[in-house]
């Protein structure tokens, strides 16, 4: 394969040889002759019978967002020798690595191999190497050619996860085993649930001797709250119009983030978690617990992606079943008008309902090139009323709201929700 210094010379030496000829002008003719004697040259030293192989080595297929994946390439050369070798990445990853279009420029005797290594980042999602493109040039940069070298690899980045604390859950129904969460019947447990008559076999530890002393004939003792795991559902709303895109920053990351941040919480205290990713297609990660559910999930969370379709457009199609009966669901979404009545037939159908809400409104005054336009203004007060209105009609079907600016950080978002609730908490046991 010849190069464009190919045709250039041959170009230059075919003008100075017809004008020399034309105008009977030698000295061009002379001039001309080293251009040619060039060429012929280049002719001898032109690439060709080289035969190379690629190795691709990974130091891990799964890393997280915003962490290195390491590459190490080896190219070995089996025939003849190479003058000039240049190697270029083909990546199909987005990378966000100054490297990303890296070359390597070496030569390589017969039975010689090259080694190199660098590093590379990426945003969530699963992505191929498809392997390396070979060009091999003689000394004088005349000749070439190309050939693509299979060194292939894949891998898997996860969405960032945040520690948080603790998430404020309380389902109808627990499962039976032992966990973090208050099952509101009595038992062994840390937390106060009441008061009963003394039965032969309970602990002394347990005797309330203040209740006791009230009464001459009869002995109390102390009842406590069991701690049980429940079975929660998240679902992910991934439907185009409820994600917002400005330049490199997409509202559904947010989603993404806080959906690995709380699936991984609930996992840490044992609960059994399923996700439910509702878009353009449905995902649906079935109920498990530990470390192989926690890799299902924010594998699924890794490929989730924002679409159209128009048959689940609306929650009124909602596949209700396969969220675990009299469980906890957690919904994270920027919500929509048409999701109050979907949300309220959860409540119906006796779920525990929580809503993390990425705050739309916040998202689009920042990426606002002009908030100070009064239509704007005007256009995002009637925004943030509407908005209002449908948070407190959620709330009084009696679900748990976060609003989440997405300003602010994660943890205290979910520390405030977790304040509100133990308060909520505590004014239901003054009641009773």
């Amino acid at each position: 394969m010849t190069t464009r210094s190919f045709w250039i010379l041959c170009g230059l030496f075919a003008v100075m040889l017809l004008t020399g000829l034309i105008t009977v002008n030698n000295d061009l003719i002379v001039l001309a002759s080293p251009l040619i004697i060039y060429l012929m040259i280049a002719v001898v030293f032109a690439p060709g019978g080289h035969k190379l192989h690629a190795r691709r080595s990974l130091s891990t297929d799964r890393i997280s967002e915003g962490m290195d994946v390491e590459i190490k390439i080896q190219v070995d050369n089996e025939k003849a020798r190479i003058d000039e070798l240049q190697l270029y990445e083909l990546l199909s990853i987005n990378s966000q690595s100054p490297k990303r279009d890296l070359i390597k420029i070496t030569q390589l005797d017969p039975g010689e191999s090259i080694e190199y290594e660098y590093s590379l980042q990426g945003k969530r999602g699963q992505y191929g190497f498809d392997g390396l493109l070979a060009v091999v040039t003689d000394p004088f940069g005349i000749f070439e050619t190309r050939e693509q070298l299979p060194a292939g690899g894949k891998v898997l980045i996860f969405p960032d996860v945040i520690s948080l604390q603790a998430i404020p859950i309380q389902p109808p129904q627990t499962k039976g085993f032992s966990g973090p969460l208050n099952s509101r019947k009595s038992g062994t447990g840390v937390d106060f649930h009441g008061v009963r008559q003394y039965q032969f076999g309970d602990s002394l530890r347990r005797i309330n001797w203040m209740a006791s002393a009230q009464h001459t004939d009869r002995i109390f003792t102390n009842e406590y709250e069991q701690e049980r795991i429940a079975d929660v559902g998240v679902i992910l709303d991934a439907r185009s119009h409820c994600d917002i895109t400005y330049k490199d920053r997409r509202l559904f990351e947010y989603s993404i983030q806080a959906a690995a941040s709380i699936a991984t919480k609930l996992l840490n205290d044992g609960h059994c978690l399923s996700l439910l990713v509702y878009g353009a297609e449905i995902a649906w990660v079935f109920p498990g617990y530990g470390r192989v559910q926690y890799e299902r999930i924010l594998e699924a969370l890794a490929h989730a992606e924002s679409g159209t379709n128009y048959d689940t457009e609306h929650l009124h199609y909602f596949p209700a079943r396969l969220l675990p009966p009299s469980g906890q669901l957690i919904y994270i979404s920027p919500l929509a008008s048409s999701d109050l009545k979907p949300m309220k037939r959860f409540r119906d159908l006796g779920y525990a309902v929580l809503i993390l809400s990425p705050d739309p409104l916040f998202f689009e005054s920042a990426i606002e090139p002009d908030p100070s336009q009064p239509d704007f203004q005007l256009a995002k007060r009637f925004a943030q009323i509407e908005r209002r209105l449908l948070l407190n009609n959620l709330r009084q079907v009696g679900i748990q709201i976060a609003d989440w600016r997405v300003d602010q950080p994660l943890t205290e978002v979910a520390d405030k929700l977790q304040v509100e609730f133990t308060h909520l908490r505590r004014k239901q046991r003054v009641l009773v």
